[in-house]
């Protein structure tokens, strides 16, 4: 999957890129993937639970929301890979990524489960105590249910990317610390082989070696490593103009777009579309300072500020106050129902992120 491009034709299509704007369109992509993934919980995931109905032309767009989660993974392996290179070691790399994670996780765990008990239309349902674990340990539900014999539940259904970033996480650093400059290659490999046999499964071909090995890097989350891949190949290809990785990005790419059709068995053009739509966002600020400096404004740059705390606390918080505000007999257009709580929440999720350098202070001082 390489390709081979010419210096005049490779420095043409990457410019010199001021380093302000360069973390700043990183942060405003993360604007734009938050905002997606907001439209597409408040108005379109839980229609069926809402009283009242949105439009259907809002609900049509809202429905590619969810591909706000693929643009963060993209986002996360262009960021992992360069805090891998400058990670002295696993358990240096390990630190930093709890300290990143753990505070907004662990304040918005407690504020998800009491809230709960004072917004009981919240779409997901009651909580339990011990639904504060998967949060807190950054591990699926599903293995703490195994272990623990317990009914174990996430606060909020949004977390599932949380754990799939864990894992990859660990997966990448892993690779990164025991093989170096091989780790991206057995990681390539890996996704190739997952990518193939899902493949094979949609053509009703299956082979119990084969089967096992998928099933085991299906519970590591390859499923969705392509799009961290493409964070990767990103950063080598424009960070470090590694031009022969130039093919193998696009490659990547294409397979991680049939990757996610598959996975989703939807094959409509207005799917690969969005697919499609979605990995050219992530990439054309790397080719465009124009771009980059869209994407450098005010209000993305402050999105993208409280993104991480924004997406932990909205989901359940925003439709089940929009659900009471409708029951308390208050009549509005329907899209107006859950705005007044989307602002409520940005508005937690700046204090969320204010305090987080304090928190993490402190949680450092109990890990050093």
């Amino acid at each position: 999957m390489t390709l081979s491009v010419k210096n005049s034709v490779f420095n043409s299509l990457t410019p010199k890129m001021n380093h302000k704007f360069r973390i700043d369109h990183i942060d405003g992509l993360r604007g734009i993937a938050i905002i997606a993934v907001i439209y597409f919980h408040a108005y379109y995931r839980w229609q069926e639970v809402e009283p009242f109905a949105q439009l259907t032309s809002i609900q049509a767009i809202a429905s590619f929301g969810w591909l706000g989660v693929q643009l963060f993974f993209c986002i996360s392996g262009y960021v992992i890979y360069l805090s891998l290179r400058k990670s002295p070691g696993f358990l240096d790399f390990a630190k930093k990524r709890f300290l990143r994670l753990a505070p907004a996780m662990y304040v918005a765990s407690f504020f998800l489960f009491i809230s709960a008990y004072f917004i009981s239309e919240r779409p997901e349902g009651a909580v339990k105590f011990f639904d504060m674990l998967p949060g807190l340990l950054f591990i699926e539900p599903y293995y703490l249910s195994k272990l623990s014999l317990l009914d174990v539940q996430s606060l909020d259904g949004a977390f599932w990317s949380l754990y799939i970033e864990v894992k990859f996480y660990l997966v990448a650093a892993v690779l990164f610390f025991v093989l170096n400059d091989k780790a991206l290659r057995v990681l390539f490999y890996a996704y190739s082989f997952y990518f193939s046999a899902t493949v094979l499964h949609v053509l009703e071909l299956s082979y119990w070696v084969i089967d096992k090995i998928s099933n085991v890097l299906y519970h590591l989350g390859f499923e969705h490593y392509g799009w961290f891949l493409i964070g990767i190949l990103a950063f080598k290809v424009f960070e470090e103009n590694s031009r022969k990785d130039t093919g193998l990005l696009l490659g990547i790419a294409l397979a991680t777009i049939c990757q996610t059709l598959m996975k989703n068995n939807i094959y409509s053009l207005s799917q690969i579309i969005a697919l499609c739509t979605t990995v050219a966002l992530f990439l054309t600020p790397f080719i465009s300072n124009n771009v980059q400096r869209v994407l450098s404004n005010r209000f993305l740059l402050f999105v993208g500020f409280i993104s991480y705390p924004l997406y932990l606390i909205h989901q359940n918080t925003v439709t089940g106050l929009a659900i009471k505000l409708y029951e308390t007999g208050v009549v509005l257009p329907s899209y107006l129902y859950p705005l007044p709580f989307i602002l409520l929440c940005m508005a937690l999720a700046y204090l969320i992120a204010k305090s987080e350098p304090y928190i993490r202070q402190m949680m450092a001082k109990l890990v050093s």
